[in-house]
This record gives structure tokens, sequence and C-alpha cells, in this order.
């Protein structure tokens, strides 16, 4: 019990950043280092975040968003070896390592999404 307490506190402290990876993706799609297929690619990812229609709908507390934020995770890491760090960490402003937080988030979103739910994001990226 106490570790799906902690487990769950660490995904709540984690979902705070989705506007700064929000922040981040947007950034990124109007830097013109971005190669162009990688902006189309975070531009589809803006869009399943902000539009309501997900896997997961957002209107489900907590549940609704981990979806959003494991998507952007793993489209985050997709991206780190197409774009240099010092573009990306241009446009971080979260307080914590950008590449750990996409590791954390990646790591912890396992014992939330079920796997039927998480092959259907990784195969939209």
């Amino acid at each position: 019990m106490e570790k799906t307490t902690n487990l769950k506190e660490a995904m709540k402290e984690l979902l705070l950043l989705i506007p700064n990876l929000l922040m981040l993706l947007y950034g990124l799609v109007k830097d013109s280092r971005v190669p162009v297929g990688e902006k189309n690619f975070l531009f589809f990812i803006i869009a399943y975040v902000l539009l309501p229609f997900d896997l997961i709908p957002d209107p489900i507390p907590f549940m609704g968003q981990i979806d959003d934020l494991f998507l952007v995770a793993v489209a985050l890491k997709r991206i780190f070896d197409s774009v240099p760090q010092e573009v990306m960490q241009e446009y971080w402003n979260g307080e914590k390592d950008l590449i750990k937080t996409v590791e954390e988030v990646i790591n912890l979103a396992v014992y939330f999404i079920p796997e039927k739910i998480r092959k259907v994001l990784l195969n939209q990226i």
C-alpha cells in the first residue's frame, strides 16, 4: 500500500510538469534548428495532449492526464538523438534535469497505464 501511495505522489508531481513540457514542445516546433519531420511529429503530440479525444479521456481525474504525459515523454525521448541537447534546454524551464524527468515519467507510467493502452500510444510514435 505504501509503495502505491509513493508512486501516486511521484506521478502527481510529474503531472504538474505538463505545462512545462508543452512549452518545450511548442518552442521546439518554432525553432529553425529542429528538423521539419520532427516538428510535424511534435505538432501531432501537442494536438493529442490539447484535444479532448484521448485513449484515456481527460475528464477522468489523474488517469486522464497520465497518457498525455507518457506520450510527451516518449516523444521527447525519440527526438533526443535528432535535436541538439542545448536546443532542448533552451525551452525547458522545469527544475529537474530534462532527461531524468523523461525517464522518470516513462518508468512510472507503466504502473498506471494498462499495457494495451501503452502499446497503442507507442504505435502512434
